[in-house]
């Protein structure tokens, strides 16, 4: 048996977090752990996978091949902006996004 320690939750300092996608076996762990951690930052932050890649050990191509990922499955979503140039819209949901 292994047991789970759990610590007093500080006043915003966690995430919510539902437990479908954890448990969402299409996605990998490397999918659900990036997603967990854009949930961290707040809801006007602005988002760049390359600055994300330089924070973690994993890499450009663990955090792009984990964005899409998560785009296939609709937890986040890319756009295009007025000059065209593709962007990640902050829409990184809890839930899946209705198309």
């Amino acid at each position: 048996m292994m047991p789970i320690i759990r610590s007093a939750k500080k006043k915003g300092s966690f995430v919510e977090v539902d437990n479908d996608i954890l448990r969402d076996f299409n996605l990998s762990f490397d999918a659900k752990g990036l997603w967990v951690y854009l949930l961290t930052f707040p809801d006007n932050w602005t988002f760049y996978p390359a600055k994300i890649a330089k924070e973690v050990p994993d890499g450009q191509f663990a955090v792009n091949s984990s964005l899409k990922e998560l785009e296939r499955a609709g937890y986040v979503r890319r756009t295009q902006d007025e000059k065209g140039a593709i962007k990640w819209e902050k829409v990184i949901s809890k839930t899946q996004i209705p198309n």
